[in-house]
């Protein structure tokens, strides 16, 4: 995405044990840690899992997680929660 592309998470540096719930943390932090919703939580963590469960080999353990961690950003700063008036 244009707007995050100077800050894209890279495969090169990545966590490769990161957990959901640690990437959407992580998420959160790089917009200042806005509140969310429960709600938007769960679904943002679920997605989170969905890519992990999508990891079959080696090299994706990175790669996925850093490309996971790009989709939360852009998911967060789409969402519901961060839209005002």
């Amino acid at each position: 995405s244009y707007i995050t592309r100077e800050d894209e998470a890279s495969d090169e540096s990545y966590d490769s044990e990161e957990t959901p719930v640690q990437a959407v943390d992580r998420a959160l932090r790089y917009w200042g840690g806005p509140t969310i919703a429960a709600g938007t939580r769960t679904d943002l963590v679920n997605f989170g899992r969905d890519v992990e469960g999508s990891i079959v080999a080696d090299w994706q353990e990175i790669s996925y997680r850093a490309l996971r961690q790009n989709a939360l950003r852009l998911m967060l700063a789409t969402s519901p929660d961060m839209q005002t008036c």
